[in-house]
């Protein structure tokens, strides 16, 4: 179970305060079966509530240039997609989430994001965070990434197609030389998507990272979301991925090393969101993964699940 509680307001022209609680119980079956891409992601653990996100917002010249800053949450606009980022309605898996070709802070924590918007169909953007999500050291490990966005269309079917590179400056081990305890991580990536028809949006993501210091080398996934509307169902949508977590040559070694046999993680994710009411939507979820957590001796796994999501 998870809980969101979200309060918005303008407090000054131009300028916004966003204030997110959230609140859960249970690990899910994440805390049993562990995997490299996650089962779901909605799943926190936490029997209290968590002050999650607090930010101020300014906009200037029109909303074309805006500057948050606070406790932040960097994927709500970095690594976005339109059909594969938001696991209360569309897929719980992580790895359809966001990129785990990316290693974002550990926690939300003191950060700030600078949007530019030279032209209507680009956005760019910077964004900073404390890598660790600790406020006693928010100058000490710093999370760096830049993004470029294109919002072209075509036939009149929109697209979104974002450019990022980041860097994680928090301590890190070489997996071939454990004496090198202070390396940095750093990668780049892309997470497309695109409107084919009036119901049908594909999407993609990539994601490279140091196969040095990081577990997941590089990652992909790709699928769609079909909306219900075909059908006269125009809130209902039936969506499916799949998607890879190729692992780093040095983590493979040392893991073989260890006398355990790796492979690469392979994901797929199936999802049907039924609204039932203005208020509820239901959607049943069948998940499968081969080499679960990157280890080769296990068999196929299958996951099953409802989620039922409840706003107001």
């Amino acid at each position: 179970m998870n809980v969101d509680l979200e309060a918005a307001a303008d407090v000054v022209e131009n300028g916004s305060l966003f204030v997110h609680f959230k609140a859960g119980a249970g690990k899910g079956i994440d805390g049993d079966i562990g995997s490299l891409s996650g089962f779901n992601n909605l799943a926190v653990d936490e029997d209290r509530a968590r002050l999650w996100e607090v930010w101020y917002e300014h906009r200037w010249f029109d909303q074309k240039v805006r500057l948050r800053a606070g406790k932040l949450d960097l994927t709500t606009d970095f690594d976005t997609n339109r059909v594969a980022n938001d696991d209360a309605a569309q897929f719980l898996s992580g790895g359809f989430v966001n990129s785990r070709g990316v290693e974002f802070p550990d926690d939300n924590g003191p950060g700030a994001m600078l949007w530019f918007a030279p032209h209507p169909l680009i956005d760019i953007g910077v964004g900073y965070a404390e890598a660790t999500g600790r406020w006693e050291s928010i100058d000490k490990n710093p999370f760096l990434i830049g993004e470029v966005g294109f919002k072209p269309t075509f036939g009149g079917r929109q697209g979104n197609y974002r450019f990022y590179g980041w860097r994680n400056s928090k301590d890190h081990t070489r997996w071939n030389d454990a004496t090198r305890t202070q390396e940095t991580n750093a990668g780049f990536g892309l997470s497309f998507d695109q409107e084919i028809g009036e119901a049908l949006t594909v999407f993609a993501r990539y994601a490279w990272q140091d196969q040095k210091v990081a577990e997941v080398a590089h990652a992909w996934s790709a699928g769609l979301e079909l909306s219900g509307k075909l059908y006269g169902r125009e809130q209902d949508a039936l969506g499916a991925a799949y998607g890879m977590a190729l692992l780093g040559k040095d983590f493979e070694d040392v893991t073989r090393a260890g006398g355990t046999s790796t492979g690469h993680e392979h994901h797929a994710e199936v999802y049907y969101r039924w609204q039932a009411h203005k208020h509820l939507a239901l959607s049943p979820h069948v998940q499968w993964v081969r080499n679960i957590n990157g280890e080769s001796g296990h068999g196929n796994v299958w996951a099953f699940g409802v989620r039922a999501h409840v706003a107001f």
